[in-house]
Formats: structure tokens, sequence, C-alpha cells
């Protein structure tokens, strides 16, 4: 998985840097040009990529196992499908709306608060801070 990241580090620092040279990325006459610095930044993000791709890929040849085990990426699922469908429901019911709904769900699933007082205590807050 850290290769895979790698990789895409590194085709986003060489679309930075690929642009920012296409738009000017040398100092001017009257001082940096709009991609001096973009281009800078796209050339580092490459070679941190390609720093952690070779380390990935080395420490891979050492010694082979998973990315994650079926726990923890139960528990990573646990907290990322909430976190989307509370990314989703922001536009047609408001962002207050959902975050009431996202902090009740995750006092109720993680905090292990009953339903109802996860509800009670997220309406309590919001009348308290009006």
């Amino acid at each position: 998985m850290e290769a895979v990241v790698a990789i895409v580090l590194i085709a986003l620092g060489a679309l930075v840097a690929f642009d920012s040279a296409r738009i000017g990325a040398r100092w001017g006459d009257d001082g940096p040009q709009a991609g001096y610095f973009p281009f800078y930044v796209g050339v580092i993000l490459s070679l941190v990529g390609a720093v952690t791709l070779f380390t990935s890929l080395r420490r891979t040849l050492a010694r082979a196992h998973s990315f994650v085990s079926r726990g923890q990426l139960r528990l990573i699922l646990r907290l990322l499908v909430p976190f989307l469908v509370f990314v989703v429901a922001i536009k047609p019911l408001g962002l207050y709306a959902t975050s009431a709904i996202f902090i009740a769900y995750f006092m109720w699933r993680m905090g292990d608060f009953a339903w109802w007082l996860s509800a009670l205590i997220r309406s309590a807050r919001s009348q308290s801070s009006s």
C-alpha cells in the first residue's frame, strides 16, 4: 500500500512540476514567475514519493505481510462509511444538521451511549450554544 501511495505522490508531484514549468517556473525580472514555488513543491513531492517507494519496496522484499488485518479493516470501515455518508448528506441537509446527526451517531455507535441519550445531549448542546 505504501508503494501505491508513493506512486501517486510521484505522479502528482510530476504533474505539478510539469504544469508549473508550463506557466513559468523561472525567476523573472520582477521576481518569481507564477509557477516558481509550485514547481519546487512538485519536485520535492516527487522526490519524497521516490524515497518512500524505494523504502517500501526494500522493506517489502525483506518481509512480506498484509497491509491491514481484517479487524483493523473493520475498524477503518466503521469510521469511513459513516464519514462518506456525512459528506454526501451535507448538500441536502446542511452542515449543522448533518454534523449533529453525525456526532450523535458516533456517540451511539462508538461511545456506547444509548441512542436517545446521544440525541438528547446533542440537542441540549445545540440549544445552549444559541
